[in-house]
């Protein structure tokens, strides 16, 4: 995917058919939730481009976590994924 920071690698890998899957890694602070809002605003308008479903979701952590935690974060993504869909 491209690195930009203007969001148009998530267009670039919305429109590539290989590309299932995105990830946005990054340290806290730097704006990952509002690159992020303000690209699904712009796709929602899009009518999310001819998607039948959209799913996101935030792992959300404040320091070091324990792998329990880690753990727990992926099985309850993973719930809430097999529900939606």
């Amino acid at each position: 995917m491209c690195e930009a920071a203007d969001g148009e690698g998530f267009y670039q890998s919305w429109a590539d058919c290989q590309t299932h899957i995105l990830t946005l890694v990054a340290w806290g602070g730097v704006g990952k939730t509002a690159l992020i809002d303000q690209w699904l605003n712009q796709m929602k308008t899009d009518n999310y481009r001819g998607a039948q479903k959209v799913y996101g979701w935030s792992f959300y952590s404040q320091g070091a976590i324990s792998c329990k935690d880690v753990a727990r974060n992926v099985s309850t993504t993973t719930a809430s994924a097999d529900e939606f869909f």
